[in-house]
């Protein structure tokens, strides 16, 4: 769910912020556990997510250079799929890839999901009806998150620091960058900050845009992220 949405059931119940939040979130055919706000660099925007591991999948979501482009409010998910007619359960993430088909997820806890027959019959329905529209569809549960912890943790950090400095302009100095990263191998993220003599603020943002944007790689998912992080030219397909 978008953030300007839940502001906005916060200024009916001023006094009552936690019960209007989750009540909107009730009203979207969503249960809420442990909400949490979170700014998604990709999309630049705030969302509100229902739950630590919808929390986790919107990060992937944002990290991954796999996907292009996301949305995690329910509201404008399931009005597009209506209208392609789609008649599944409501996802709670809708993305876009920058090569293949676009995806759904369904965020759920493992014992929910894998672990019940029935939810395994569900599966196949929605795999079924998703695949007949040219989505694919997946659960996300705490097994993904941990799998992908590192990049998730590391992400965290990062876009923290992407929301603070999200005015800065930074296209030409992401063309500089990426220049200098595929002129060189095995540079390390000090290194970028050493070749360039403006704010670190702005070779950190510049670097991590062009990160999303595909023009270079992080090493993101093996080690904590550092100032000995890998910066490689983008080699995916």
């Amino acid at each position: 769910m978008e953030s300007s949405t839940i502001r906005t059931a916060r200024g009916r119940q001023p006094l009552k912020a936690s019960r209007a939040v989750r009540s909107a979130i009730k009203a979207r055919g969503k249960q809420p556990g442990n909400i949490v706000f979170g700014y998604g660099a990709k999309t630049d925007r705030e969302w509100v997510l229902r739950s630590t591991i919808e929390f986790a999948a919107m990060l992937w979501a944002d990290a991954s250079q796999e996907v292009a482009s996301y949305n995690c409010d329910v509201d404008m998910i399931w009005t597009a799929l209506s209208s392609e007619g789609y008649s599944g359960s409501k996802p709670d993430i809708a993305f876009q890839r920058y090569k293949g088909r676009r995806g759904l997820l369904e965020v759920k806890y493992e014992r929910d999901s894998r672990e019940d027959p029935r939810a395994q019959k569900q599966a196949q329905i929605q795999m079924q009806r998703a695949g007949e529209l040219g989505y694919t569809w997946d659960w996300y549960t705490e097994k993904d998150a941990l799998r992908q912890r590192v990049l998730l943790m590391n992400w965290l950090s990062i876009s923290a620091a992407l929301q603070e400095f999200r005015h800065l302009e930074t296209s030409n100095l992401q063309l500089e960058i990426s220049d200098f990263v595929r002129a060189r191998e095995g540079l390390q993220l000090g290194d970028i900050y050493s070749e360039f003599s403006v704010p670190r603020e702005q070779v950190f943002v510049a670097t991590m845009r062009s990160h999303l944007q595909r023009k270079l790689t992080l090493e993101l998912e093996a080690r904590p992220f550092t100032l000995r992080t890998i910066a490689r030219p983008w080699g995916g397909a």
